[in-house]
């Protein structure tokens, strides 16, 4: 029931935050441009970010190294111009904001719950909830960054915490009344607003309406999606922030092979420039691990983070499987993997989770 409630809770606010009604169909065809972004070119190779710490039973690991602290429990880590913080739970609803390098407390808060969220520009959002009564509203809504600590909102509902959470996005889902997952409505924590990839109601089935975009992950401050409409499939970024929508890719235009490619948080597409290449796949693989063959062939290097173009990419950077299932003849689901693929691919493959 509460899932129920939530899912509805989710669609309102859809339709409060991005203005776009169900029966106004054309407007997701207006603001989407015609022309694909021309983005700047570096002619440099791009280096990865591996993220060497995290956060685990209390504890921050960096290097392989686990480091505590004797005054409570460790629940989050960020970094912040070079510089380490962590989120330590103290006793008596009590949370410290320390510096790893000298432990220094940089802010104390007092609260019964506390959740943070960051993203590739040195900032970090702190929510902080005052009641114990398990809400999932959060009273106050901190910007951390290296200018200090700013309320910057109050009162936002941050939905479960079983929710995926990826930078400063919160993915509610989209379920119809068979409370099926088919699309996630993308929540920005540093706006408090809900991003709308193009009204995601653009076309109806037996009068239901559908999603025709197919979200597929999230790189720095962009969300990456692909589009269906009268202009063909199309692969575009919404900046989380400005809500500017940025054509990268027309299937019309390029139906090229595409691989996408990950470090720490830097996400990169791969276009390869031989358009005779046939996709890579698996029936069925033993795991999801990419095993394509074109990872070092001649290509353009996109890096999503930015929307900037650059000549080559180093070893930090691994390609990403696209995971799909079906179902066999004998009705069990097995999964399928796409190691290279096709815009117009991406955009069918029916995803039940973001690839990035």
């Amino acid at each position: 029931m509460k899932k129920i409630i939530w899912s509805f809770l989710s669609f309102i606010a859809i339709l409060i935050f991005t203005g776009c009604a169900v029966d106004n169909l054309g407007t997701a065809e207006k603001s989407v441009p015609l022309k694909l972004y021309r983005m700047p070119v570096k002619n440099i190779q791009l280096k990865g970010n591996n993220i060497n710490f995290y956060v685990k039973n209390g504890s921050l690991i960096k290097n392989n190294r686990k480091i505590f602290d004797e005054n409570g429990d460790i629940i989050y880590a960020f970094k912040i111009d070079n510089k380490i913080y962590y989120v330590l739970k103290c006793n008596n609803n009590l949370y410290e904001i320390k510096n790893l390098n000298n432990k220094k407390i940089v802010k104390k808060l007092m609260g019964n719950s506390v959740r943070v969220f960051t993203d590739d520009n040195n900032r970090a959002v702190i929510a902080l909830r005052f009641s114990n009564n398990n809400s999932y509203v959060y009273d106050n809504i901190y910007l951390f960054n290296n200018k200090g600590l700013t309320l910057i909102n109050k009162n936002l509902n941050l939905g479960t915490p079983y929710y995926r959470v990826d930078n400063m996005f919160i993915f509610f889902p989209v379920t119809q009344n068979d409370e099926t997952t088919y699309n996630y409505a993308p929540f920005n924590v540093l706006t408090g607003k809900f991003i709308d990839p193009k009204c995601l109601y653009s076309t109806k089935w037996l009068g239901i309406p559908v999603s025709s975009y197919n979200l597929i992950g999230v790189a720095g401050n962009n969300l990456i999606y692909s589009y269906d409409g009268s202009k063909g499939i199309l692969l575009l970024a919404i900046n989380g922030e400005t809500g500017r929508i940025y054509t990268l890719l027309s299937y019309k235009k390029t139906k090229n092979l595409l691989i996408f490619f990950k470090s720490g948080k830097t996400i990169v597409l791969k276009i390869l420039n031989n358009p005779k290449l046939e996709g890579e796949s698996s029936l069925a693989p033993e795991n999801l691990k990419s095993r394509t063959k074109y990872a070092k062939l001649p290509g353009k290097y996109i890096d999503l983070n930015t929307l900037e173009e650059y000549r080559s990419i180093d070893s930090s950077f691994t390609p990403i499987t696209v995971p799909e299932y079906y179902t066999s003849i004998t009705g069990k689901r097995l999964p399928h993997a796409y190691y290279s693929y096709s815009l117009n691919t991406i955009n069918m493959t029916e995803l039940n989770q973001l690839i990035f």
